[in-house]
Parts: C-alpha cells; sequence; structure tokens
C-alpha cells in the first residue's frame, strides 16, 4: 500500500455527525471489540461497520473481517476517503483483496481466514446495498470469486511454512518464548541473511528463482515446495543462505501476494 498523509479527524462531507451520547457509547463499546479507531465513527463506514457487527456479535469470522476492512479504512484511506460507499472505485477493492487481506491473513487451525473474510465482504456488501440501495455487490463478486481459490491456497502455504518454525502454535501449552528462541538460534546460524518482499520470477524442477523487489538481485530458494508456487507472486519474508551453500532457504514467510496485488505494494506494507 502506498503512503498516504495524515488527515484532520472532522470535516468533509464524508464525516457524519454524532448520536445522542448513550448511542455513541454503546458504538464506541462495540467498536472496540474489532479494533476500530475512534475516528472511524465520525464517517459513514464506521455506523456502517458497527451496525453490521451488531447483526451477528457473537461471529468470529465477522470480527476478523471488520477488524481488517476497518484498519484498511483508518489507516490507508481517510485522506482520500470517498464520499459514500457507491463511490468507492474498483481499484479500492482490488487492493483491500489482493494486497491488503493477504499481508492481515491470520495462522488459524482450519486455516480459513481467507474463506472467512471474503464470506463476509460479500455478505457486508450484500446487506449494505438491501439497506443503502447501493450496488455494490455485483461490483465486487466478480473480484472476490477470482481471488478465493488463489488466496485460499497461499494462506494454506503459508501457515504450512509458517508453523515450521512454530509447530506448537496451536496448541494449549505452546511456549512462544521458547519456539522464539529456537527460531532466533536457527537464524542466525545462517552466514549471509537478507529480508523484504521478493517476487517469484521462475520455477524449475530444482527450486525457486526469487527477485528482491528493491535491488533487484536474484536468490535461489530451494526449500519451498515449487508445485504451491505461482510464477509472478510475491512473498514477504526472511531468507538465508548457509556459509558452504550456494542456494538460499526461505527462513521466516511474512506473506504472500498474488501478482495482481503487486500495483498496491508500497513502503509501508504491514506484513
Amino acid at each position: 500500500m502506498k503512503k498516504r498523509e495524515a488527515v484532520p479527524e472532522y470535516g468533509g462531507s464524508h464525516t457524519t455527525s454524532l448520536e445522542c451520547p448513550e448511542d455513541h457509547q454503546d458504538m464506541l463499546r462495540v467498536s472496540r471489540e474489532f479494533k476500530m479507531k475512534y475516528r472511524g465513527l465520525l464517517y459513514y463506514y464506521g455506523k456502517d461497520f458497527v451496525a453490521f457487527k451488531k447483526e451477528n456479535r457473537d461471529s468470529q469470522g465477522r470480527n476478523l473481517f471488520l477488524e481488517v476492512i476497518a484498519s484498511y479504512m483508518t489507516l490507508h484511506l481517510e485522506d482520500e476517503c470517498p464520499d459514500s460507499w457507491n463511490e468507492c472505485p474498483y481499484p479500492f477493492w482490488e487492493e483491500l483483496i489482493f494486497t491488503y487481506l493477504p499481508s492481515k491473513t491470520k495462522i488459524l487451525p482450519e486455516k480459513n481466514f481467507t474463506h472467512l473474510f471474503l464470506h463476509e465482504l460479500h455478505a457486508f456488501l450484500t446487506w449494505l446495498d438491501e439497506r443503502e440501495h447501493t450496488a455494490l455487490s455485483p461490483k465486487v463478486l466478480p473480484f472476490i470469486k477470482e481471488s478465493l481459490p488463489m488466496l485460499s491456497r497461499y494462506e494454506s502455504l503459508f501457515a504450512d511454512l509458517f508453523l515450521r518454525n512454530y509447530p506448537k502454535m496451536h496448541q494449549p501449552d505452546w511456549n512462544y518464548r521458547a519456539d522464539m528462541a529456537i527460531a532466533d538460534q536457527k537464524w542466525n546460524l545462517y552466514a549471509e541473511r537478507a529480508q523484504g518482499l521478493f517476487q517469484v520470477h521462475s520455477i524449475e524442477k530444482e527450486g525457486i528463482l526469487f527477485i528482491d523487489l528493491l535491488t533487484r538481485f536474484p536468490y535461489f530458494i530451494r526449500n519451498v515446495p515449487v508445485h504451491r508456487i505461482d510464477e509472478g507472486m510475491v512473498i514477504a519474508g526472511a531468507i538465508g543462505r548457509r556459509e558452504s551453500g550456494m542456494v538460499w532457504d526461505l527462513v521466516f514467510p511474512d506473506g504472500f501476494f498474488p501478482k495482481r496485488g503487486i500495483k498496491y505494494i508500497g513502503e509501508d506494507l504491514v506484513y
């Protein structure tokens, strides 16, 4: 996502007046459940998020969805916030689905974060269409259908590679500090290390050729399953080469992005 300047919390045609104190306090309590910043309540989308949350307040999927989309709005779009949902252009939805969503993927035991988000996104758009007489669902549904199988595959791969370093993450007795210490020891075994965003340039039987998006330096990776990789996709993370080795390992993956989302990746990408 590209860097954007902060803007004042008040003013502009896209802001809304606050309700009476009791209603406002209720909205504030609900919005905290999905970690929306206070300023979101001053915009049309904040009230819609709260109302949508109230429709199914105990749903884990709904809360995950609202955490992501509220963060997308408050952290990345307030300086150019559209005046209404109807004025959100195609790139707004494309960036949300193909770039921002992968950057926020959570490692769930069921590996269904992508499915939960996109299901709730579709439900939210349908809900808005019925409530506000918008026409968002037909506009965004093609993006959802295109992205779901691909991003679900990327999520599954991300989870499998991430759990190499933290195999007991989903167990009740997981010792986070112990796993972190082991991971640090593993990282220190590499004589040469690099971190960043790497695009898959080509896929060979023996491994994958990464290209650093910033330096354009090539790295040949051999510890990633080639049959689960797509040419052109972007992988965020840390790689390392052992002192006597010629090839590199993907040591700590941080995110997997489709080729379509590259145009929205900026220096402030959160992964």
